[in-house]
């Protein structure tokens, strides 16, 4: 199992968003993927990640394709491992719902789409 760690910390009138991570292990976890933060994004001032692990990243194609604009802080090294996962992780996604698709194996009659497309990830190391 992994923990999907996402955590808000409020100080001096910011909002600090430190790690966006996929759950990941049973399909129950997995599930929690598709759940909106509880948190409007535009009141998050900035993100902050500790390291590049999908439970600590994975999610950030989709708190950026829900809108987030705001910085999002890393080290040199975070950033280049991060933007090499994520591009495989959408992949590997997009590969499962396509053989779901094809051999009719999913729970859902109409399999969900990945969370985020491998043409979607592009970090920038400014």
């Amino acid at each position: 199992m992994r923990d999907g760690s996402k955590y808000l910390v409020e100080a001096a009138g910011k909002k600090l968003l430190v790690d966006c991570g996929l759950f990941q292990g049973t399909d129950d976890l997995k599930e929690r993927n598709w759940n909106p933060l509880p948190v409007d994004l535009n009141t998050i001032s900035y993100a902050v990640l500790t390291h590049a692990h999908l439970d600590h990243t994975g999610w950030l194609p989709v708190l950026v394709r829900d809108g987030f604009r705001k910085p999002i802080f890393a080290n040199p090294a975070t950033i280049e491992l991060a933007e090499l996962l994520l591009k495989d992780s959408g992949h590997l996604q997009e590969e499962e719902t396509a053989d779901a698709i094809k051999h009719k194996w999913s729970k859902h009659p109409h399999p969900r789409r990945s969370i985020h497309r491998t043409t979607s990830i592009r970090c920038c190391g400014c």
